[in-house]
């Protein structure tokens, strides 16, 4: 496995041979033409070798015969995916620390990667407007949010059969629910209007 790493790494070099790290992807390909590698894994292979110098590729492979765990070239393009060396040092650690699969990998690598959410996810606009006290602009916008809900309760029954006649009942109490928000959002706009 050690072997397959290395001789990715020195194609990827080879393939390096004079293109920057942003060349245009048709003078790389013209240029490895003779390589038997795959015209879209060229890019992976020269990635690979700008990301990763020998000296680091040593490193790892010591850790690696330590460990008696060997990371695959699988493994290292998952690892080219990540930019911030950093991480993908840290990632390549933990990867050998706790020999993790490829796709074990691939999920630790998202996970370090992906943006932090707040929990729950974005909010609704509708809900922004509640919180904000605008209860005019809030029954508006929920109004609107009932009448597209409403259209499209009517498409779902329109195209639900006979034989899910479950799904048609939870669909039309549903639709029921929307009306009502609806007509309580109708009321109440009437309602502020009249105040003004």
């Amino acid at each position: 496995m050690i072997q397959d790493v290395r001789d990715m790494h020195k194609i990827g070099t080879a393939l390096r041979g004079g293109f920057s790290e942003h060349a245009p992807a048709g003078a790389m390909d013209q240029s490895g033409q003779e390589s038997e590698i795959p015209v879209g894994e060229r890019r992976r292979y020269r990635q690979f070798a700008t990301m990763y110098s020998e000296t680091e590729l040593e490193d790892i492979y010591k850790r690696c015969r330590r460990q008696k765990f060997a990371l695959t070239t699988t493994h290292f393009r998952v690892l080219i995916g990540v930019k911030k060396k950093r991480i993908r040092k840290k990632l390549a650690g933990k990867a050998l620390k706790n020999k993790l699969s490829v796709s074990e990998l691939r999920r630790l690598a998202r996970e370090e990667t992906s943006p932090r959410s707040q929990p729950g996810g974005r909010k609704p606009d509708v809900l922004k407007l509640l919180e904000q006290g605008d209860e005019e602009r809030f029954l508006n916008r929920l109004n609107l949010v009932m009448v597209r809900w409403h259209e499209f309760l009517e498409l779902l029954l329109a195209r639900t059969d006979e034989n899910n006649s479950y799904v048609a009942e939870a669909l039309k109490e549903l639709r029921t629910s929307v009306k009502g928000v609806k007509s309580v959002c109708e009321k109440r706009q009437k309602k502020a209007s009249r105040k003004k």
